[in-house]
């Protein structure tokens, strides 16, 4: 068999290891592996907020299948990267970003130092690129949904109400009374750290979201393409949000597709569903040239 590029499909191996930051913290992480010889970039893959990696393995299968090495991991307190009680961890959202998505970034440094990086996010991985001092070395990156969640750039009022009593009462409350967000029954991935949420908190109370409190960031030095979706049927990431998310990486060659289900024959699509092998003859393949086109 061959892929996408006619050439015959390389040995694809899937491994867990760790990955260490720089204050110690241990990341649970995924490498999906090809003889580096055959390897055309590296591709790390960051998640959305409170999902596991494993949501994305088949899509990071598919791109290694392409020719790319391709890594994953979760977040500090978050799938394998949740080493005790969530209701004891401390962490910020922020750490995210400045810790676990600079270790990575080392780690390939370190280990593939010939080959570029890619980068490929989803929601909240591409809120915080810019506020890890290794984002410059990134080659390209591709990011899906990155939302701003303050209340004013939700969709309908519906949305906008919805925030509000999230962002003011509901995840406040809940968050006190229980020491940690439990995400599972909203149906929205992995229960979060109550730390990282209230960090949340205070970012979605502003209209220039996390930059507010991380002034120290990035966003400016970043000058590498970044090709940006925003989904029209997405409940979370409305076109305004992504848009208030972009103009953050001002400098960057920047190229923002607003996308309709229905232009690729697809009933919905949503905050996460890009990454669904339902859309691997279309949405991935699309993702593959344009990361192939970026080399």
């Amino acid at each position: 068999m061959t892929n996408l590029a006619g050439n015959t499909l390389p040995n694809v191996q899937k491994e867990s290891f760790t990955v260490t930051a720089s204050d110690g913290y241990v990341l649970g992480a995924t490498r999906f592996h090809i003889p580096e010889s055959a390897s055309k970039a590296v591709v790390l893959i960051s998640t959305a907020s409170g999902v596991k990696q494993s949501v994305y393995f088949s899509f990071a299968s598919f791109l290694a299948t392409q020719g790319f090495m391709v890594l994953t991991y979760d977040y500090r307190g978050v799938g394998q990267s949740l080493h005790t009680d969530i209701r004891e961890l401390d962490v910020l959202m922020s750490d995210w970003g400045k810790q676990d998505m600079t270790a990575m970034l080392a780690w390939i440094q370190d280990h593939y130092p010939e080959q570029k990086i890619l980068l490929v996010t989803n929601s909240i991985g591409g809120v915080i690129l810019g506020l890890s001092p290794l984002a410059t070395s990134i080659t390209a990156a591709l990011m899906v949904a990155p939302p701003n969640l303050h209340w004013r750039y939700g969709k309908t009022w519906l949305t906008k109400v919805t925030l509000l009593l999230m962002i003011y009462a509901l995840v406040p409350i809940v968050g006190q009374l229980m020491k940690y967000l439990p995400m599972k029954p909203l149906g929205l991935g992995e229960s979060l750290p109550k730390s990282a949420v209230f960090e949340w908190i205070q970012w979605a109370k502003q209209p220039d979201y996390l930059t507010v409190y991380n002034p120290e960031n990035y966003y400016q030095d970043i000058q590498f393409p970044i090709r940006v979706y925003s989904l029209s049927d997405d409940g979370i990431a409305s076109y305004a949000a992504v848009r208030n998310i972009v103009k953050f990486y001002s400098n960057a060659d920047l190229e923002h597709i607003h996308l309709d289900p229905q232009s690729i024959q697809a009933l919905q699509i949503g905050h996460i569903g890009f990454f669904k092998k339902t859309f691997q003859n279309t949405l991935w393949q699309e993702v593959y040239e344009w990361l192939s086109g970026q080399l």
